[in-house]
């Protein structure tokens, strides 16, 4: 808000120190009162104090330098008039001006460069934590926004997260749902429940799936036995085959705590494009879906007669699991194979590594 506007005095309030950069409530106060006395808004008061030595250079500048840097090259407001002001930032002295970046990678930029995410990266709290999923979201969210529009503007993107502020804050007492999260939710019971970002790397969250601590995986289980243990009545556990984490695209399989589940009490509703199993009280009935009767899309395919590797074949790898062929380079067991995993989506591997399910 601050880059976009800095005539908001409340946000420069909220931000200003955060994180710490020896900018005290005395040197806010001096500002403030400078910018009552003049009619300006905060960010104005504290340049025009460095300036009239009421401040000095070291309370704030950095602040200013930082915010007048990503202002120029989102083009959110005009630097200082005269190329040589010394309230412009040093960087952008001389220069005719900033190609605009789009709004996802200025906000990763700055995240780094101001010291926030780090400042929540050492303290090694859940908060903190949970603060920096948070700010992975927004990138998320911003790069969402961009998607399919050839113009944004930070100030767009502002305007459509107060629009749905709005909406989120309408009350109906009869007909709502309750979001939080699953520590926020022990000792509480629901008719029904959803549980989503059911994934490999997000719950579990991947520092437990990789690291050497097997006390963390078990803490998620237990957490997550928590959850499914909230419904009366139903349960929804949901997934995503590719979601975007910070900015960046990625592939994600399916949870384990899923698997873990006795497969009589589950039943798969989608997606409609995978084959699956779908359960009653009687037992498990397998089902194809339409995916598995479309042609598979030939992209290339070698004649060979003693090669194994055929395209619509079905394959079997010890991580991935149970795949389809969808596309093949060259032959043999160096052969490149573009395969549909079920639980990860594509995936190139060399044939050597996958074998054929057994019969």
């Amino acid at each position: 808000k601050v880059i976009a506007n800095p005539s908001d005095s409340l946000s420069v309030m909220r931000v200003i120190n955060t994180p710490p950069r020896g900018i005290g409530k005395t040197t806010v106060d001096r500002a403030a009162a400078l910018g009552t006395e003049r009619g300006m808004p905060l960010f104005e008061a504290f340049k025009l104090a460095i300036e009239r030595g009421v401040l000095p250079p070291h309370k704030g500048q950095s602040f200013i330098n930082l915010i007048g840097r990503y202002g120029s090259k989102l083009q959110a407001f005009p630097l200082n008039k005269g190329d040589n002001n010394p309230l412009n930032p040093p960087l952008l002295r001389g220069t005719k001006g900033v190609v605009p970046c789009q709004i996802h990678e200025l906000a990763k930029e700055l995240l780094e460069e101001s010291g926030y995410i780090k400042m929540w990266e050492n303290e090694k709290t859940e908060e903190a934590e949970a603060r920096i999923e948070n700010l992975h979201e927004l990138i998320s969210a911003m790069r969402d926004f961009e998607k399919g529009r050839e113009s944004v503007s930070l100030a767009d993107f502002l305007d459509h997260v107060a629009l749905i502020s709005d909406i989120d804050a309408y009350e109906d007492e009869h007909n709502k749902v309750t979001l939080m999260t699953l520590h926020a939710a022990k000792g509480l019971e629901f008719p029904v429940v959803f549980m989503v970002g059911m994934e490999e790397g997000l719950f579990p969250h991947s520092r437990s799936v990789n690291g050497d601590n097997d006390d963390e995986l078990e803490e998620e289980r237990r957490l997550c036995y928590v959850g499914m243990t909230r419904a009366m009545k139903k349960l929804f556990l949901f997934g995503a085959r590719e979601r975007t984490i910070y900015g960046e695209s990625r592939f994600q399989g399916q949870s384990r705590f899923i698997d873990e589940i006795n497969p009589n009490y589950v039943e798969i509703i989608g997606p409609a494009e995978q084959s699956g199993v779908r359960s009653s009280g009687f037992g498990a009935e397998s089902h194809k879906s339409q995916e598995d009767w479309k042609e598979p899309r030939v992209i290339y395919d070698d004649p060979a007669e003693n090669d194994p590797w055929k395209i619509g074949m079905k394959i079997k790898h010890p991580s991935f699991g149970i795949g389809i062929i969808k596309a093949k380079e060259g032959v043999g067991e160096d052969a490149k194979l573009t395969i549909m995993f079920q639980s990860m989506g594509p995936k190139k591997l060399i044939a050597k590594y996958v074998s054929l399910p057994e019969a």
